[in-house]
């Protein structure tokens, strides 16, 4: 079954056929100073100053309605365009703000959200109503609210069953149930089960919450550092090295940082890397190899540069 984020990747798959370049943005939507409409503002400014460098006709890109995204829970909204076709991507990542123009486009956080995209269900017992949330690392929707009088084991085991998605890994209960209601949920759900009682003083959804997301980041955190440990000590050092080694298809494996963009151009000739993006023929060149390893077949991994080893923007194998 495809996920989410494949279909966003076909699709951008046959936009890349229609036209050149390419633009792909990214803004922050959770706690983001300043406004996603600012920064949106202030990406859109040198995506036209790249397109009129190169003596292009800067495209017109509409400005989304960033509550609707905010509403169905996207921490970051990626937003691709070429020609007159757009794509707007939420994803559960929280990234900074970030533009790319270039011939394709920058795929890095979709694949870093399809690998890695965790979230988890909360129920919430409050005196009168029993709450059903889904929580993810930066995002809280509130899913369901059932009447505490009718919902029995049963019907929460069924609340729970409707809302639970592949990338679901946890069920908080929250509140005053007994121990036996809230492992009997936890088994049938098949679901890591986290039981936060009520604790006088303390507000017991913020306290719910903060257990949960701790959880969850340390779920990702492992799996992250599990990545990581497969690649063992030996390593190819360099990107004109790394790209030799994907044209010639000997590299199984390949794990990018999130987080650097190394921007230069890639040719018959070699890698060469610029300080910084000069013109659409610059282009991030972690992306670049990613896509290449992709079309070789390899195994891609996404991961924030925090869990790379010092000094490291990618590791190879």
């Amino acid at each position: 079954m495809k996920s989410f984020y494949d279909t966003h990747l076909e699709t951008l798959t046959i936009m890349a056929n229609i036209s050149s370049p390419r633009t792909s943005i990214f803004i922050p939507l959770v706690w983001s100073e300043p406004t996603p409409g600012s920064i949106f503002r202030g990406l859109v400014a040198q995506v036209e100053k790249l397109f009129n460098r190169q003596g292009l006709c800067a495209p017109t890109i509409t400005e989304p309605d960033w509550k609707h995204w905010i509403d169905k829970g996207a921490v970051t909204l990626g937003i691709y365009h070429a020609a007159n076709h757009f794509l707007l991507v939420p994803l559960p990542l929280k990234l900074d703000p970030r533009v790319v123009v270039a011939e394709s486009f920058h795929v890095k956080p979709l694949i870093a959200a399809q690998n890695f995209h965790r979230d988890s269900l909360m129920l919430l017992f409050t005196p009168e109503m029993v709450e059903l949330h889904r929580v993810g690392l930066y995002d809280d929707q509130l899913l369901a609210v059932k009447s505490k009088r009718i919902a029995d084991l049963p019907e929460l085991v069924r609340m729970v069953e409707e809302f639970k998605l592949p990338s679901t890994n946890i069920l908080g209960i929250a509140g005053n149930l007994t121990q036996t209601d809230h492992l009997k949920l936890g088994s049938a759900s098949g679901l890591q089960v986290r039981y936060i009682p009520v604790v006088p003083g303390i507000a017991l959804r913020e306290n719910a919450m903060s257990v949960v997301r701790l959880s969850l980041s340390q779920i990702i955190a492992h799996e992250y550092r599990s990545i990581v440990e497969t690649f063992g000590h030996h390593q190819i050092l360099s990107l004109e090295e790394l790209y030799q080694r994907l044209q010639a298809r000997s590299v199984k494996k390949l794990c990018v940082s999130l987080d650097d963009l190394i921007f230069g151009e890639m040719s018959e000739a070699g890698v060469k890397v610029s300080r910084q993006q000069q013109g659409v023929h610059d282009d991030d060149l972690l992306d670049d190899l990613l896509e290449l390893a992709l079309s070789n077949g390899s195994e891609v991994q996404v991961v924030p540069k925090r869990f790379l080893p010092p000094g490291k923007v990618f590791l190879a194998s």
